[in-house]
């Protein structure tokens, strides 16, 4: 056999490493976000759990105190014109896509609807030293109608790494 051969075996035998590698670190970050429905019902409260000892290894070394969740919110009024507010925790609220930068809401800017559902990005930042513990943070983000409380999503962020 020629050295050509040898090359493209070479070759071939690399590139299969490189999509076992790439499918590994996609694998491995699988939770570094979440996605969730919730239904609101009027004066109701919503609880919303993010487990921090899901992430990836990657995104655990790297930056291991902020989680962004998608979340669409569906409520029990149809035409309901709401605003949000977050509490407790720090966090930027928006309604911009996974893809781009993120524009924060503000306090009166009401929700727009997209797909019958109200989106909601959220970025949850806690601070580095509380990671490591089982209980890292407790938070709420409140929606208003007007100036009275709709609804409330009970965020409760931990690491099943340390129970």
């Amino acid at each position: 056999m020629d050295k050509q051969w040898w090359k493209r075996i070479a070759l071939f035998i690399a590139m299969l490493g490189v999509m076992f590698a790439l499918l590994l670190v996609r694998e491995m970050n699988a939770y570094d976000k979440g996605f969730t429905k919730l239904q609101l019902a009027k004066d109701a409260q919503v609880s919303y759990v993010v487990d921090l000892g899901k992430e990836g290894g990657l995104k655990y070394f790297v930056q291991p105190n902020v989680y962004s969740t998608y979340l669409r919110l569906q409520p029990q009024t149809k035409n309901v014109k709401l605003t949000c507010r977050g509490e407790g925790l720090e966090m930027i609220l928006s309604q911009g896509s996974k893809k781009g930068v993120w524009e924060k809401l503000g306090s009166q800017q009401v929700l727009q609807k997209q797909f019958g559902a109200l989106p909601l990005s959220v970025e949850l930042r806690v601070p580095r030293e509380s990671v490591k513990q089982y209980h890292v943070g407790k938070g709420a983000i409140k929606l208003y109608e007007g100036e009275k409380l709709y609804a409330t999503i009970a965020v409760e962020v931990v690491n099943s790494r340390y129970k």
